[in-house]
């Protein structure tokens, strides 16, 4: 006897396969039977319709930032309650390990506008190991854990602006091997984000050989500057799979306001890639705007030595202008609606623009004040592009035809 019988249910198996009309058992929280039958050989206490509904394996949400959250509230009902049950942690070069306490507490400040900080959840863990040890049993999700280029970074070169001498990496590379060993699937970059975006190319190669020695996959949030000169981000990555011969996974690629159909366009150079043979994947979520968190409006200068050094700059009113023209110079054209305020929660909804405008100041320095108030934990969504209808249309087609792609 059965706990449940849900009847009369299309099932899909997960494989692209089209779905079949059948039943599913289920006993003691767990799925005991799957069968093509509405009417299958066993009973059950109870019984569900499952007309007009489809059952799945649970989706796997391919980039998420709850490396911080889920250790505060491990049920996660945001994503269970969408049918995902495993998130992929450490995107974007953003995580906690491997990290000192003293450098795991410092950046921890500097990510709280993206990933929160909460007083329940103890920074005491310093591997891998540790730091994936607390989700163990703990958490309504299952999740997989890449290793953050800042993180060994901060544990080589500290928050500075230069590249890593040889024993630097040769530490680095040995971080990326123990971290494997003790979970992690991969290694992540943001080069958008600080300190990685101080990093060359030739760095992140040297690293993606350690990453593939271990069977590892590369993903990366690309960059479009590399300090404050133009840069070929794709061509960049597909460079550092082709001389380390790791296996490249693109974050959220996708068309936006300059790009709306023109798919073939951004999926060229990585088709070609493909077409050599490099084992390259990528992920969109389906919205032309996407989000972040305030700190990445801080010229690359401004962020050498870290947290402390950026809130003294920002402080001080001649580093502050220079902050400030760099923001109105390269952030003309943006502008953001604040989804978190680490201190003045009322901030919250209005955008840079509207609160530049009620202060009688540029947009720029109202960012900067935002940043100093805020201590950076400030984080923002971009504003709708103000799409035309077609544009809108033309984009959704984008995003099916991108999903529709294999790879």
């Amino acid at each position: 006897m059965e706990d449940y019988i849900i009847r009369n249910i299309k099932i899909y198996d997960g494989t692209g396969k089209a779905g079949c009309v059948g039943s599913i058992s289920i006993s003691d929280d767990k799925i005991t039977g799957v069968y093509r039958s509405q009417e299958p050989p066993v009973s059950a206490l109870h019984e569900i319709q499952g007309e007009g509904l489809c059952a799945a394996p649970g989706f796997v949400d391919t980039h998420t930032h709850s490396d911080m959250y889920l250790l505060h509230d491990g049920r996660q009902p945001s994503s269970i309650s969408q049918g995902v049950t495993t998130e992929i942690l450490g995107q974007d070069g953003l995580s906690y390990a491997p990290l000192s306490i003293k450098n795991l507490k410092d950046y921890a400040r500097y990510i709280k506008g993206l990933d929160g900080q909460f007083d329940d959840v103890a920074l005491d863990f310093t591997s891998a190991k540790e730091y994936l040890q607390r989700f163990s049993g703990k958490i309504g999700v299952n999740v997989a854990w890449l290793i953050p280029h800042c993180a060994l970074r901060l544990e080589t070169a500290g928050f500075q602006n230069r590249l890593l001498d040889s024993g630097e990496m040769s530490k680095a590379c040995g971080m990326i091997a123990e971290a494997m060993d003790q979970g992690a699937k991969g290694f992540s970059t943001g080069l958008s984000y600080f300190p990685g975006a101080f990093s060359d190319t030739e760095e992140l190669i040297q690293l993606c050989k350690a990453v593939r020695e271990k069977d590892g996959v590369y993903v990366t949030h690309l960059r479009s500057v590399f300090q404050g000169k133009p840069f070929d981000r794709v061509e960049e990555a597909l460079n550092i799979a082709r001389k380390s011969g790791v296996k490249l996974h693109f974050s959220h690629y996708r068309t936006g306001s300059g790009t709306i159909g023109q798919t073939e366009k951004i999926m060229s150079k990585i088709d070609e890639g493909i077409d050599e043979g490099l084992d390259i994947s990528l992920e969109l979520y389906p919205y032309p705007y996407g989000a972040s968190f305030a700190p990445m409006f801080i010229p690359p200068w401004a962020n050498d030595g870290g947290f402390d050094a950026i809130m003294a700059r920002l402080g001080d009113p001649c580093d502050r202008e220079k902050i400030i023209a760099y923001i109105d110079s390269e952030f003309a054209d943006f502008d953001g609606m604040i989804t978190y305020a680490g201190i003045h929660g009322d901030l919250m909804g209005k955008t840079f623009s509207e609160l530049a405008k009620e202060n009688k100041v540029s947009k720029g320095e109202m960012i900067a004040r935002l940043l100093y108030s805020e201590h950076m934990a400030l984080s923002f969504h971009d504003v709708d592009p103000g799409l035309s209808g077609e544009e809108t249309k033309q984009f959704h087609r984008d995003v099916l035809e991108l999903l529709s792609r294999p790879n």
